[in-house]
């Protein structure tokens, strides 16, 4: 059963409930939680069930039952201040807080709180073609056989941290880039022979 807020007021929707693997747990190191917890499909999935100007409110499966005044006040009205022409958003309810996903011009963003609505850190997620050309020309710059695929920008309070996922024939690596310049390699494979 989902919960759909519409302008502040809360009714039930007798929706099919979602079944999907949704991993969000906000954490104090976003740049961490932003590589090995994110799943951004299982939000799109459940934009099948949005009215059109409701929120969905999702249990993690996880947990016990969950009623419709389960995400914080605080948590509601800092992302209604933040993001004024969102309507659509897809609230979870996490072991650790509450996140709020929606998408904007092909861009997935998630809002991520703690219990008690406290902002945590936004996550974009995005292509090589809406990368700061200045962080594209410095990965360029140092892996010029690589291509860019997927980009997680993430930004809190101590300033804006890129996840960028790279790879050649030989394999991929992840970069991680602050806003002063200094990159270093998160993750890196090679593929199998």
């Amino acid at each position: 059963m989902f919960f759909i807020l519409n302008s502040g007021f809360a009714q039930v929707s007798r929706s099919k409930p979602d079944t999907s693997d949704s991993k969000n747990p906000a954490a104090p190191d976003p740049a961490l939680t932003a590589l090995s917890n994110a799943n951004p499909s299982a939000a799109s999935e459940a934009e099948e069930g949005l009215s059109d100007r409701g929120t969905i409110v999702r249990r993690d499966p996880a947990t016990e039952k969950r009623y419709r005044n389960d995400i914080h006040i605080r948590a509601i009205r800092d992302f209604r201040n933040n993001f004024r022409d969102v309507d659509n958003e897809t609230w979870n309810v996490v072991k650790l807080g509450f996140t709020a996903y929606f998408k904007q011009d092909h861009i997935g963003n998630w809002v991520y709180y703690d219990r008690k609505g406290n902002w945590l850190y936004t996550m974009r997620s995005y292509e090589e073609d809406k990368l700061p050309r200045n962080i594209r020309a410095q990965v360029k710059s140092t892996y010029y056989d690589y291509s860019i695929g997927v980009v997680r920008e993430i930004r809190s309070k101590s300033g804006i941290t890129y996840v960028v996922h790279i790879e050649d024939k030989n394999g991929f690596k992840q970069l991680r880039i602050d806003e002063e310049g200094g990159m270093d390699v998160i993750l890196d494979a090679d593929r199998a022979k």
